[in-house]
């Protein structure tokens, strides 16, 4: 791959990247897109000024990663019935630990059966707790495009002091070669979590 020069520091980055990738896999041809489509230019411009020092090549990395976990399902939204769902498979085994407890003789096992089950209510209580809200819905629609939006945003926003949802909106399209271009009305709502 040669990405276009638009930015000498995204070019650099795109090639590094995209050299140490299986070509035509799912990470190579996002790589490929975020790092050559035309359509990428004037945002990696905008985000370039926007940086004090003017060095978008880690955040390139970051917006190709997390692009990358979106994709595979690492990174996704989550229903609130499939959080609860969680919540209760953790407390029916912390539970069951609970009552393992009586059938063990020796108290080092039941010490640990004890700590386990501790644990278990712990992810059971945090299930909710811990996630973004803005990734928590109600029901999923686009949930890995929803999903890229709502961390793209959060490092965008953390990398140059501003939403800018109009980029991120045009980076999560290009990203996931829709059709349509994301509008920021819908970026600004799935950012809010609503």
């Amino acid at each position: 791959m040669r990405a276009p020069e638009w930015i000498p520091e995204v070019a650099k980055a795109a090639n590094c990247v995209y050299a140490n990738l299986q070509p035509r896999t799912m990470p190579a041809n996002l790589t490929y897109r975020l790092g050559a489509d035309k359509r990428l230019a004037g945002v990696w411009r905008t985000l370039a000024e926007a940086r004090h020092d003017k060095d978008v090549t880690v955040l390139f990395w970051m917006v190709v990663a997390c692009a990358v976990g979106c994709c595979d399902g690492r990174l996704t939204v989550v229903t609130r019935r499939e959080l609860e769902e969680t919540a209760a498979q953790f407390r029916k085994t912390a539970q069951q630990l609970r009552l393992l407890v009586g059938l063990v003789q020796r108290e080092p096992q039941k010490r640990v059966l004890r700590e386990a089950a501790k644990a278990c209510e712990g992810f059971a209580s945090t299930a909710v707790s811990d996630r973004i809200p803005s990734l928590v819905v109600n029901r999923k629609v686009q949930p890995k495009v929803r999903a890229y939006v709502v961390y793209l945003s959060a490092i965008v926003e953390g990398a140059s002091g501003h939403p800018f949802n109009k980029v991120v909106g045009k980076i999560a399209t290009v990203a996931f070669d829709l059709k349509k271009s994301i509008p920021i009305r819908t970026v600004e709502y799935w950012r809010r979590g609503s």
